[in-house]
């Protein structure tokens, strides 16, 4: 085995390990209060979910790679599944149906396209380092409406598969500002 083989799956490793990282500090809930009991038993029952499999954590760019490498392999590790993504949003806007479409950031030249469900838990404060949590329901209109160009947000969708070179979301119930 070449030195380059054994280096590339360390790099891997390493890589998603930090992806995994990343994710779990912006929601340790360490340093941040909870607005209500209700805030906190969501947070931690989101986290609960992602620690025992039940939702799968992960980036913008770590889906768009497994897209690109085996749209077969990605599909059947996260197509109708349940996703804890983290990404930068592009642009909010409707597609040529009027369809509200949230256009993640994917370390692509295509962004990933998220679709919202009709209501969406909005959950505030989890971004900062020592914000107030604070968790409301939004109809997907209003909750898009408070999403900026470049913000760093987590959303729980399901995985929709590949379509016209961008991995897809739909059914988008959570986001976090």
């Amino acid at each position: 085995m070449s030195t380059r083989a054994s280096i590339r799956p360390r790099r891997i490793a390493a890589s998603l390990a930090l992806t995994f990282l990343a994710c779990s500090s912006a929601f340790a809930g360490n340093a941040h209060t909870f607005a209500t009991p209700e805030a906190e038993k969501f947070v931690r029952n989101m986290l609960a979910e992602a620690d025992a499999g039940k939702t799968i954590r992960l980036n913008g760019q770590t889906l768009m790679q497994a897209y690109k490498s085996s749209e077969t392999a990605a599909d059947k590790k996260y197509k109708s599944k349940t996703l804890l993504v983290e990404t930068a949003v592009d642009l909010v806007s409707r597609d040529m149906f009027g369809a509200l479409v949230v256009y993640l950031k994917s370390g692509s030249f295509m962004p990933i396209a998220a679709r919202f469900d009709k209501k969406v838990t909005l959950v505030e404060g989890m971004e900062s380092d020592n914000g107030l949590v604070k968790i409301r329901q939004l109809p997907a209109e209003e909750a898009a409406a408070l999403l900026k160009r470049g913000q760093t947000i987590h959303l729980v969708c399901k995985g929709d598969g590949y379509n016209l070179g961008s991995p897809g979301l739909e059914l988008c119930n959570m986001v976090s500002l």
